[in-house]
């Protein structure tokens, strides 16, 4: 379920804050959803 997968880490990119976006980037580069 990949869609699960992109909301958890959206709620936790918002949380963590921008010192993840780094490792959202290349997760998202591994899973590309859209």
């Amino acid at each position: 379920m990949p869609l699960f997968q992109v909301i958890a880490q959206s709620k936790l990119h918002i949380q963590m804050g921008r010192d993840q976006e780094p490792v959202l980037q290349v997760e998202h580069a591994e899973h590309p959803v859209l």
